[in-house]
C-alpha cells in the first residue's frame, strides 16, 4: 500500500520522462544504462505519446509533420491526404488482429433458451455479416467463419467439410423458423414468449456508442426487435464491464473473440466445465459459463496434446465441429487495423509489402518498430 512504483523504471531501453497532465501527454526518454543497448540501440531519443484535441487539428498537425503515428485519423482521411497530394504519408491497411469481432452469449443453464444451441444459432442467423463487414468496422474488411483470425498460420486448423456444414449465414427467417420449433412463438402484438414469458434480453458492451462493436451490438438489437424478440443494448464502462463479464450478469455481449495464439486448444479451454462457476461468483475462465459436455471433454483432451502430434489434427477437426454444434461465441467479422505514418524525420515503418511486425502502437512488439527506425535527416 506504500510502494507507489513512480516513476516506474523497468528493464527496457525507455524510461518515464514526465507526465504533463494538462496535455494529456507522456514522454519517455532512452534509457543511458539500458542493459542490452550493444544489441539494441533505437535511434529515437524520445518517445512522446499525447492525445489530440480534435480530428482536424491532427489532420492539420500531421500535414506539418509534427505527428508521427496519428491516434484518430480513419482510412478515409488518410486517403484524402495522400489523394491531395501529401507524399510523407504510409498507409498500412493488411493487420489484421488476432481478435475477429463477435458477440458472446451468456450460456449458464439458468439462462432459459440462452443456454440451448438452438438460440445461439438463431441468433447467428440474424446476424449480417457482410453488412457490418462493409459498414460497422473502420475500413472494408472480411465476414469471420472461424473463431480465430484467418492468418496463413492459422489455416492448418480450418476444415472445408465442417465449415459447409456449419456455414455462418444470414437468414432472419430461418431465426423465425428455429424460435417457433423451440416453441418461443410471437404473440398477437409479434412479440415472442417462451414458457409464458416474454423473451427480452440486453446486450452489453465494452465499446462506445458509435463504436464499431456497439454498432453491431445495436444491428444486432434491431434484427433481435423485428423478429419479436424485445432487446436492449448498454453500453458499461472500464470496470462496470469487466464486473459484469466476470459476474456472468449479462446475456449477450458484443465485443470480440480471444483465444487462439498458437492453436485452438487456447480458445476451447476456457470452455471447460471444470472452470464454471454460478452467475454472480466471479469467473477467471468461462466467463460465458459454457456448460456443453462434448465441448469440455475435447477440450479437456486437447489440453493434453501435442498440437503437431500425429492425430493430433483429427481430435481439433472433433473440437471445432462441437464448438460449431453449440456456438458459444458467434463471429462477426475480421478485424483489419490500418495504421498510418508519417515520414517527415524517420524511415522504416512498416507497410504493406513489408508488414515486418505488428504495425499498432499499442502493442508490445511496438517496440521493435522503434528499434528499425532511421531519420532522414531533417530537421
Amino acid at each position: 500500500m506504500t510502494m507507489k512504483d513512480n516513476p516506474p523504471v523497468r528493464t527496457g531501453p525507455y524510461k518515464l520522462d514526465r507526465v504533463i497532465q494538462a496535455q494529456k501527454m507522456y514522454i519517455w526518454k532512452k534509457n543511458p544504462d539500458y542493459w542490452n543497448k550493444d544489441a539494441f540501440d533505437p535511434k529515437p531519443e524520445y518517445i512522446v505519446y499525447r492525445t489530440g484535441p480534435t480530428l482536424d487539428s491532427e489532420v492539420e498537425e500531421f500535414q506539418r509533420g509534427q505527428i508521427d503515428i496519428p491516434g484518430s485519423l480513419d482510412l478515409t482521411h488518410a486517403t484524402t491526404i495522400k489523394n491531395a497530394g501529401y507524399k510523407n504519408i504510409i498507409i498500412e491497411s493488411q493487420f489484421r488482429d488476432p481478435c475477429p469481432r463477435g458477440f458472446l452469449i451468456n450460456s449458464d443453464p439458468s439462462k432459459g433458451l440462452l443456454a440451448d444451441a438452438r438460440m445461439h444459432w438463431a441468433i447467428s442467423y440474424l446476424v449480417d455479416r457482410k453488412t457490418l463487414a462493409a459498414s460497422t468496422w473502420s475500413m472494408p474488411t472480411v465476414p469471420a467463419q472461424y473463431p480465430w483470425a484467418d492468418y496463413q498460420g492459422n489455416d492448418k486448423w480450418s476444415n472445408k467439410e465442417i465449415v459447409a456444414k456449419y456455414e455462418l449465414t444470414y437468414d432472419p427467417q430461418k431465426a423465425a423458423a428455429q424460435l417457433d420449433d423451440m416453441g418461443a412463438k410471437a404473440g398477437s402484438d409479434g412479440k415472442r414468449s417462451y414458457q409464458g414469458k416474454p423473451l427480452q434480453y440486453e446486450i452489453i458492451s465494452p465499446a462506445k456508442p458509435g463504436d464499431p462493436e456497439y454498432l453491431n451490438g445495436q444491428k444486432l438489437a434491431d434484427e433481435m426487435n423485428k423478429i419479436g424478440i424485445s432487446t436492449t443494448i448498454r453500453y458499461y464502462e472500464g470496470a462496470a464491464y469487466s464486473d459484469k463479464l466476470a459476474n456472468g450478469q449479462f446475456d449477450i455481449v458484443a465485443g470480440w473473440i480471444c483465444g487462439n495464439t498458437f492453436d485452438p486448444g487456447q480458445l476451447y479451454t476456457d470452455f471447460e466445465i471444470r472452470k464454471y462457476v454460478p452467475i454472480g461468483q466471479n469467473a477467471n475462465n468461462n466467463k460465458n459459463r459454457v456448460h456443453n459436455q462434448v465441448l469440455s471433454d475435447l477440450a479437456v483432451k486437447i489440453d493434453n496434446v501435442d498440437p503437431n502430434s500425429a492425430g493430433a489434427k483429427a481430435l481439433f477437426d472433433q473440437a471445432l465441429e462441437a464448438y460449431y454444434q453449440y456456438l458459444p461465441e458467434i463471429p462477426i467479422y475480421q478485424t483489419t487495423y490500418p495504421t498510418f505514418y508519417n515520414t517527415t524525420y524517420w524511415t522504416g515503418w512498416p507497410t504493406n509489402e513489408n508488414l515486418y511486425n505488428v504495425p499498432s502502437d499499442w502493442w508490445g512488439q511496438f517496440l521493435f518498430i522503434i528499434g528499425k527506425l532511421q531519420p532522414t535527416g531533417q530537421s
